[in-house]
């Protein structure tokens, strides 16, 4: 079953964020993961910690409980596979070769998983201007991944324990799952930095500076903190307090707001790479031109529609489990801050920033109203959590009637 995945020309850990991102938000987090030994797999943002510093770790030099990756905030336990050792994935592997045999190899412009599979008259081909012109994009074949995807998820399987049933519907047989509050994925999902110092800049994330002029990090100079990052929008980071992951701000970049338009982090990996003044933004991929005809791979997709099963339907007997994180509670903090934040673009409060203004006296009334916001914020989110709770009480009252319905039946 493909639960996650991403299209990219390069791979980074921020692809493997929105392949996971995808994967929580249809079915939830997983119980326990297996994950590879790639740098972008076990880097710090998932693991909490470098490799280098894990080789430590089992030499019980430093204290595991202090560092956390997104793993840790799920909850999720976590096996490394064995270095260089193919067989350690290896349903993972065979299905990258049937995406290979059934998919890939359909493709006109194909060129082979590896030298032995590369066609013969590849050259020939890619001189083809026509050809070349009527290839896939990037954005046109991540959509054809989806379409075959999608119908490999609901295709019959004689494997080990499959009993000709589809991924899809196995995956529906589970007797529990589980499930985060609502938003809480949204805040989790993001590129986190390691611990950072607030300076008299702000705070530098990808050697970039945020909140130089933000009265909510001027107050917090000079202690730790961390940042979260939306991999898509890097005009803006979530300052949290390190020990307590509390939200202290939203902070802007300065150069990249008065731009206009989000700017996402593969762009920016390109502007570092060519070490540019300007951030240099990335032209967006053209949509490919249809063929007038149905091309093999066209047909090979929908042949596989055509023997898809349909969507299983969803299991009522199953328990939720709620996961608990650091970040629950915070979605309504996060609402009001963008609120604040609007009402004061809007009425010119954010203008002239520091200069001809009385400091002391602004950051004296920013910090009165946060502890009256706080204060009301406190009440709703109690509010919520027992509202949650009497839902979740009311979820397994009607589950417990149905089983006794059934034994009595």
């Amino acid at each position: 079953m493909i639960v996650g995945w991403y299209m990219s020309a390069r791979p980074n850990q921020t692809t493997i964020l929105l392949a996971m991102r995808r994967a929580l938000d249809l079915y939830g987090p997983p119980d326990i993961a297996k994950i590879d030994n790639g740098k972008d797999y076990a880097s710090e943002m998932w693991t909490g910690e470098t490799k280098k510093t894990r080789r430590f770790l089992c030499k019980e030099y430093i204290d595991k409980e202090m560092v956390a990756g997104l793993y840790a905030m799920l909850d999720i336990r976590v096996s490394f596979a064995i270095a260089y050792h193919p067989q350690a994935k290896g349903r993972l592997e065979r299905w990258f070769d049937t995406l290979d045999q059934q998919l890939a190899k359909t493709i006109a412009t194909y060129c082979g998983k590896d030298p032995a599979r590369r066609p013969e008259d590849i050259t020939e081909v890619l001189e083809n201007q026509k050809t070349i012109r009527e290839a896939y994009d990037l954005e046109s074949f991540a959509k054809l991944v989806g379409e075959y995807v999608e119908a490999y998820n609901r295709t019959a399987h004689s494997g080990e324990g499959m009993e000709n049933r589809s991924p899809a519907e196995v995956f529906e047989s589970r007797s529990s799952r589980r499930v985060l509050q609502a938003g809480a994925t949204e805040l989790l999902c993001r590129i986190w930095s390691r611990e950072l110092i607030v300076g008299k800049n702000g705070v530098k994330v990808k050697e970039m500076w945020y909140g130089q002029y933000n009265l909510d990090l001027l107050v917090h100079q000079g202690k730790k903190v961390r940042a979260a990052y939306d991999p898509d929008d890097m005009r803006s980071v979530y300052v949290y307090d390190a020990k307590t992951l509390r939200l202290i701000t939203t902070a802007e970049q300065n150069h990249l707001v008065a731009y206009g338009r989000a700017v996402n982090e593969e762009e920016l990996r390109d502007a570092m790479r060519q070490k540019s003044k300007a951030v240099r933004f990335m032209k967006g991929y053209k949509d490919a031109q249809l063929t007038a005809n149905m091309d093999l791979t066209s047909l090979t997709i929908r042949a596989m529609q055509d023997a898809a099963r349909p969507e299983p339907e969803k299991q009522g007997g199953q328990t939720l489990r709620p996961v608990r994180t650091v970040l629950d509670g915070q979605v309504r903090e996060h609402e009001r801050q963008r609120c604040v934040k609007a009402i004061k673009r809007a009425s010119g409060a954010e203008s002239g920033g520091f200069f001809g203004g009385d400091i002391i006296g602004a950051v004296r009334e920013n910090y009165e109203m946060e502890m009256r916001v706080k204060e009301q914020q406190r009440k709703e989110d109690v509010r919520a959590q027992q509202e949650f709770m009497r839902r979740l009480s009311e979820n397994c009252e009607l589950q417990a009637r149905g089983k006794k319905g059934k034994e009595s039946a």
